[in-house]
């Protein structure tokens, strides 16, 4: 009934740090019992690489238990649905409004520069004097989202949409509820009876939900598929449009509100956060090794000088992406991606471990 449970250290705080002391002592990958689940543990860069990229088809699966399944309408989103004719049709409308959206670079750029006159001025007030940069950034991050996601004029002012951001950081700060209802849902029993854990990580989820659902009554209300697509939502609903004219009865069986509430909430859910934590990130580096901002700041004065800065300039600004990149790698935002389930029969190979001589 436990597994291996027992053999994770239960005295640490993190769930990726209670497999460190099975990952010394049978290696990088491992195989172990969770409840009524087998699970591969896969922490080498090729193995990494075997199960996201090489053979992603065959790991495409998700668990689908309690706290995955009451989180997302019945496992009506991307990040966490399991794959199926709903999964990759949701996936694909959200990638073709996105490429209607994005193909208005000017519009993106706008809102980003925005922003970021707005942290700019925010720090020059400090006068050099210390301060907490989080809720300017996190403010600075969710008011491109917002505005990415339900249009020109919605940003964090609007409470409905403050209120939407707080629940989404509340289920973030929420870790230990959070990493308890993952492990409890190894259990499928567990559902049955009253953990506290539970209640906890799923409480915010219905008034999510709900918020959403307004925003996206209003905007089918006084949607016009002639305009021009200029946010997530309406490159959702004429998606919708497209696919609801190819007189598919199953198709349209997945087109109700549900999937797309399901997939605001990934945008929210997997952008919010992660990306304000990633820029406390990079100021934390920066601060500690005050040589690369020097280098950063001159390669900005040789490439923009007084202009604003662009997607265009992106080429050419080496040290900015490099910045970047490191920072997404040793930060590590998301130490444990998610679960992946395995929809065939597969192998893993520890290459390293047949390097060994």
């Amino acid at each position: 009934m436990l597994g291996n449970v027992l053999s994770l250290d239960l005295n640490v705080t993190k769930l990726k740090d209670a497999f460190q002391s099975l990952k010394r002592n049978y290696g990088r990958i491992f195989s172990m019992k969770l409840g009524s689940y087998k699970f591969v543990m896969a922490s080498t860069p090729d193995a990494v690489k075997e199960v996201l990229i090489k053979k992603s088809a065959d790991y495409a699966g998700r668990q689908q238990e309690h706290a995955t399944l009451e989180g997302s309408l019945g496992g009506k989103d991307i990040v966490f649905g399991n794959y199926g004719p709903g999964w990759k049709l949701h996936r694909k409308l959200f990638i073709t409004a996105l490429r209607l959206y994005l193909s208005e670079i000017p519009l993106i750029e706008r809102r980003v520069n925005a922003q970021a006159e707005k942290l700019v001025l925010f720090m020059e007030k400090e006068q050099g004097q210390p301060f907490d940069p989080s809720d300017c950034l996190m403010r600075a991050v969710a008011d491109v989202i917002c505005g990415i996601t339900f249009g020109e004029g919605y940003d964090t002012t609007n409470p409905d949409l403050n209120k939407l951001l707080k629940l989404n950081s509340d289920i973030t700060a929420n870790v230990a509820d959070a990493q308890l209802a993952r492990m409890l849902d190894f259990f499928p029993l567990a559902k049955y009876m009253s953990f506290k854990a539970y209640d906890s990580f799923l409480a915010p989820f219905p008034q999510i939900h709900d918020i959403i659902r307004k925003f996206l009554k209003e905007r089918k209300g006084n949607f016009d598929p002639a305009q021009p697509v200029r946010d997530l939502i309406a490159g959702l609903l004429h998606a919708k449009l497209e696919a609801e004219g190819e007189s598919n009865e199953d198709r349209t069986a997945l087109l109700t509100d549900d999937y797309f509430i399901n997939t605001i909430e990934d945008v929210f859910a997997a952008g919010y956060e992660t990306t304000s934590t990633t820029m406390k990130w990079v100021l934390a580096f920066l601060v500690n090794y005050p040589q690369y901002p020097k280098a950063i700041q001159r390669q900005l004065d040789e490439v923009i000088g007084d202009q604003t800065p662009s997607l265009e300039h992106r080429s050419r600004l080496p040290l900015i992406q490099a910045t970047v990149m490191e920072t997404l790698r040793v930060g590590n935002v998301a130490p444990l991606a998610v679960p992946h389930m395995v929809l065939a029969d597969t192998t893993l190979v520890d290459t390293e471990f047949l390097k060994i001589p």
